[in-house]
């Protein structure tokens, strides 16, 4: 990139886990007035799925450092009406890969929808044909073959929805919730970026966060380490059209987390020690974590007004002679009685209609590993 380039836009995708992308949206435009508040917002559309925008190119790269609720960032390379294999193939092989790849051909990832081509199978087998015979033509060097060798994956999105085709390449490679800390996983763990979003919903500067069914501590580092941004090989810092990128001056020491103090617990000491394991691989220090059964008689409002935060056991987890409502329902009342929380979040299965009573309510609806689920807030 040149000293410019920053005046050039690319558009951009931002994925999202759906149900959350009014989060997503929020934590954007939050750390975009930390960090560029002198360069305009521009124009977010939100869709299913995702956030869609074009944004300065040096700004628009950082964010797959920045943000921690997002899946991944793809960046859109081309746009053309498509009814058949034949312009599918002359619009990907005019497409300048050189500019995105170094020889290979990366991993497709191809959708149709209401749409004349509707075999995918075939439409891959086009699109790497195409750039195959593109690289024919456009030979790169030995130095740029042995450089892709070492690049980080950045497959090739193709989606034609009514004929339209849009082409996108990943600028994220493995998806952006792997922050690379997470040595530890408890059982049917819950994903960084949805543990992120959670926590971000919850937000209180002035509280401590208290999660009493802890795990391997995600959801407490996911909160403590919001603000801090990711730095990794993302695929794009190899890519030809970027290789004069460098990272954007980031307002620095960042914000502190979004709550005032962490402390986890958890009745399983095996639990315990993994995320005081995966604390210390974050360099976390300050979480504070300690075996401490939930259905103990001792109360714990010496915490003062907490937020407190859990995604209890469910499905896989419980014994299946356990009635999962009454469960989670004296999981609720137990937290309530001990701690006279500020606010409670529960992650919570949807299915057979589980609830709680006021005045818990339903905050946001979306998937994780595969079931559908809710997170419940406590508004006292």
């Amino acid at each position: 990139m040149n000293d410019n380039d920053n005046d050039n836009t690319l558009k951009l995708f931002i994925i999202v886990t759906p149900g959350l992308e009014k989060l997503a949206q929020k934590e954007l435009v939050e750390k975009w007035n930390i960090h560029f508040n002198s360069t305009p917002l521009p124009e977010l559309k939100i869709i299913t799925g995702g956030i869609l925008g074009e944004f300065p190119a040096t700004i628009g790269l950082s964010l797959n450092a920045l943000l921690k609720i997002p899946t991944r960032i793809l960046l859109r390379i081309a746009e053309f009406t498509c009814r058949d294999f034949p312009k599918l193939y002359k619009n990907v092989h005019k497409i300048n890969w050189n500019d995105y790849l170094l020889a290979q051909v990366p991993q497709l990832k191809t959708s149709t929808h209401k749409s004349r081509l509707m075999n995918t199978s075939k439409m891959d087998a086009t699109i790497s044909q195409a750039i195959q015979d593109y690289f024919v033509k456009q030979a790169p060097s030995k130095k740029q073959i042995l450089l892709g060798e070492k690049q980080a994956s950045a497959a090739i999105y193709t989606r034609v929805d009514n004929d339209h085709c849009t082409i996108s390449i990943d600028l994220s490679g493995e998806r952006l919730q792997k922050r690379g800390h997470r040595i530890n996983i408890g059982e049917a763990p819950l994903r960084e970026n949805l543990a992120a979003a959670l926590v971000y919903r919850l937000k209180n500067t002035d509280r401590i966060l208290i999660d009493p069914m802890c795990g391997s501590g995600t959801l407490l580092i996911e909160a403590h380490d919001f603000y801090r941004p990711i730095m990794k090989d993302f695929p794009f810092l190899f890519f030809k059209t970027f290789k004069n990128f460098t990272w954007p001056k980031l307002h620095n020491p960042y914000p502190n987390g979004l709550f005032r103090e962490y402390i986890g617990m958890d009745l399983n000491p095996l639990m315990i020690e993994a995320a005081l394991e995966n604390c210390q691989n974050a360099s976390l220090p300050d979480i504070q974590c300690a075996q401490i059964d939930l259905f103990t008689k001792n109360n714990l409002h010496h915490y003062n007004d907490p937020v407190i935060i859990s995604n209890p056991p469910y499905g896989i987890r419980l014994h299946k002679h356990e009635n999962t409502q009454n469960l989670l329902t004296k999981i609720a009342q137990q937290i309530i009685q001990k701690f006279s929380p500020h606010d409670i979040g529960l992650l919570l299965p949807s299915k057979n209609g589980i609830n709680l009573p006021a005045p818990f309510q339903v905050k946001e609806t979306f998937r994780n590993g595969g079931l559908n689920v809710k997170f419940w807030s406590y508004l006292p």
